[in-house]
This record gives C-alpha cells, structure tokens and sequence, in this order.
C-alpha cells in the first residue's frame, strides 16, 4: 500500500500537502494538528493524537494510511526521523566536545558546523515551498515560534 514511504526528501509536511485534496474532513482535523505540533505528535501514540486532534483511532490510522503510510506507527517513524537533523549537529559538537580541546577549537568547531548547516539549508531549498510558506505566514491570525538551542 505504501507508495512513497521510501522517496528520499518527502516530508511529512509535504506527503499532507499533496494528499489535501482527498482528505475526509476528519483527516484534515489530524493534518491540521500535525501541521501545527509536528514535535508534539512525533512522541504521541495513537490514542492520544486522536484525542488531540478530536477524532478516533481508527480515523487517525486511515489518516496515516491516506498518506501512503502502512499505519501510525511508520508515519510516527517518519515524522521522528524529520527531526533527526534537528539535533544532528547537536550531537556531532557533543562528539567533538567529548576530546580534549582548547576554546578556540571549540568555537572553531560550532562555527564549521554552523557553515556546513546553513549550506546544507540552501542547498535543499525548495523555492516553491518557500514561496507557500511566506503567503501562508501572510495570512495567518497567530505565528508561534520555537527555538531549539542558543535560538530558544
């Protein structure tokens, strides 16, 4: 049933996008609310996303299948795996942390990374998305922001 749960750089967010149009109004009540709390969502079983987005289990497992997933659980692993690069370079500066070091190789090292993440970011950008992201924020009643790191 699956047909896209392999395609390397569709994200979650981009799967709900172009399932829109044949979502149930029960499906876009869970899109909506995983659109809005990904990270909420990405460490909630079943139950409790379908309580959160005011629908069933069941509504909330045809909503993952709807999506070509084989079930919740792939589409919770996916929405997971989203956020691996989030703390990718968490975790590589802990890494380079973990040696002996000197402060200047400290700061050296945040700010290689720092260059290779903003590199990797443009590099991956999508204009189209970007394009629909800002009218999306144009429209928009409220705009929250999260931070993750220095940036929180």
């Amino acid at each position: 049933m699956s047909t896209n749960v392999d395609t390397p750089g569709t994200t979650v967010a981009q799967r709900i996008a172009q399932a829109l149009p044949r979502l149930t109004r029960s499906h876009r009540q869970v899109a909506d609310f995983v659109l809005e709390h990904p990270l909420q969502v990405a460490t909630l079983p079943i139950d409790e996303l379908a309580t959160a987005a005011g629908v069933s289990v069941a509504t909330a497992n045809r909503f993952a299948r709807a999506l070509d997933f084989d079930g919740y659980a792939t589409f919770r692993a996916e929405l997971v795996r989203g956020f691996e690069s989030l703390v990718a370079p968490v975790e590589r500066l802990r890494g380079n942390l973990e040696r002996p070091t000197t402060v200047a190789e400290v700061f050296a090292t945040a700010l290689d990374e720092s260059r290779r993440n903003i590199e990797a970011t443009r590099q991956s950008l999508d204009y189209a998305a970007c394009e629909a992201a800002v009218q999306r924020i144009l429209k928009a009643r409220s705009i929250y922001i999260g931070g993750f790191g220095a940036s929180a």
